[in-house]
């Protein structure tokens, strides 16, 4: 499920691992619907019974050094993060320096209305009006198919960074964005999202079944087959009681 980029890096969602036969004659409602239907194991419905989800996790984010190829040596640059999330629009993210998660450095709030970042030694920041969030894979599809003004199929293609050729679906959104959705023609995963916006594809990989859901467990961020970000969740719980102290931000 759950997808969001800001000030550092973050990324939130939810997605499948089954395998299926490839569909023959296939059009992009046909390839979305069988997405659907794969991830949510014939309920889709059941992404809209999560409550509350909390997430562990372990990042990293270097465009120099991924282009060095240095990424896999260079740990001084790791963060360590926790999610909270409220459904619908309460959701905090704290940023930790050390992998016990026992020092704090920073925290983003985010709410209906507003956001409000708190940096280390620094005054609260907030930004009023057009919130980020994050939400599921499977319900940001359902409603984009559902208020989609345009829906295309664009074939199988062969994409820079990725090992397999994938079906290619753009949606654009009510909004007039163009989101592009790239899916396995064998397992009918989502395996990457582009966005014309940011020249940026996300790439989902790992799934592994927690509670009933099938989550990516590791989600990057690339530019021209360059990944320069990832994040790697360690824990996730859904519908755990979440303390709403925690959304209390300083003034």
């Amino acid at each position: 499920m759950l997808k969001i980029v800001q000030l550092r890096q973050i990324l939130v969602t939810s997605i499948c691992l089954l395998v299926h036969s490839p569909l023959l004659g296939q059009n992009a409602l046909d390839v979305l619907n069988h997405y659907l239907d794969t991830v949510s194991r014939g309920d889709v419905s059941k992404w809209d019974k999560i409550k509350t989800v909390c997430i562990s996790s372990v990042g990293y984010f270097s465009t120099e050094d991924f282009k060095q190829g240095a990424y896999a040596s260079n740990y001084n640059k790791i963060s360590y993060f926790k999610s909270y999330k409220v459904f619908p629009d309460k959701e905090k993210q704290e940023f930790f320096s050390d992998s016990l998660y026992s020092h704090s450095t920073d925290n983003f709030y985010f709410f209906k209305d507003k956001r409000v970042i708190v940096l280390e030694n620094m005054p609260p920041v907030q930004i009023e009006g057009n919130p980020l969030s994050i939400d599921f894979f499977p319900t940001i599809i359902k409603n984009q198919m559902k208020h989609s003004k345009k829906i295309t199929y664009n074939g199988i293609k062969n994409i820079l960074g990725f090992e397999d050729p994938l079906h290619e679906i753009d949606i654009e959104t009510k909004e007039k964005e163009n989101i592009r959705y790239l899916i396995n023609p064998n397992t009918f995963l989502l395996e990457g999202i582009f966005s014309p916006i940011t020249n940026t594809y996300t790439v989902l990989s790992n799934y592994k079944l927690i509670d009933g859901y099938f989550i990516p467990t590791h989600i990057a961020v690339m530019n021209d087959g360059v990944i320069y970000s990832w994040e790697n969740y360690k824990k996730i719980i859904f519908n755990q009681p979440i303390d709403m102290a925690k959304f209390n931000y300083p003034k």
